[in-house]
């Protein structure tokens, strides 16, 4: 999910408060168990504690993304 796609807020839009940011990343994979989730990242980014107890959330870096789904 990004900006300017369906369900998501429009690329003119201010970003969201983070503390509403977390608290809306918790109840999705608190809600979608059995779902993995992937957040790409930079390498050494930051990773809200928060987000550390779930094991359906996986960090990667964009490389490894880009590795993951073939983008040479």
């Amino acid at each position: 999910m990004y900006a300017g796609t369906p369900n998501y807020k429009r690329t003119t839009d201010s970003a969201t408060y983070y503390g509403n940011w977390v608290k809306q990343t918790c109840t999705i994979l608190k809600q979608n168990p059995s779902t993995v989730f992937y957040r790409v990242i930079l390498p050494d980014y930051f990773v809200p504690n928060e987000l550390n107890r779930y094991s359906n959330l996986k960090h990667i870096t964009v490389k490894d993304f880009k590795e993951m789904f073939y983008f040479p």
